[in-house]
């Protein structure tokens, strides 16, 4: 399960996007991270350090759901956080810390 993404001018046209928040397989191509829900908001001081002042980035925080294929959460839900820079549209996952 990962996060979709689409786009509207209008909120009646929607154009679809590419994931963004994908799930994350491993070197065998089974998942071992399901993205479940979550919220975002855009950090507009910058505060969390993730942009700039001048391009502050959206947050991310969503349900990393770690399937048994994982090596050491298999099983675990834990908060994750990932951050885009470019408006949505391409997403990094913040990997310093799990909650």
């Amino acid at each position: 399960m990962s996060w979709g993404h689409a786009t509207s001018p209008d909120l009646l046209t929607w154009t679809q996007q590419p994931l963004a928040i994908a799930q994350t397989f491993n070197d065998a191509g089974e998942s071992i991270e399901d993205i479940f829900s979550g919220a975002i908001v855009v950090d507009e001081r910058n505060t969390s350090g993730l942009g700039t002042t001048s391009n502050p980035p959206i947050v991310a925080v969503y349900t990393s759901a770690y399937t048994s294929a994982h090596p050491t959460l298999a099983g675990i839900q834990a908060q994750s956080l990932a951050y885009s820079l470019d408006g949505g549209y391409t997403w990094t996952k913040y990997e310093a810390i799990r909650c």
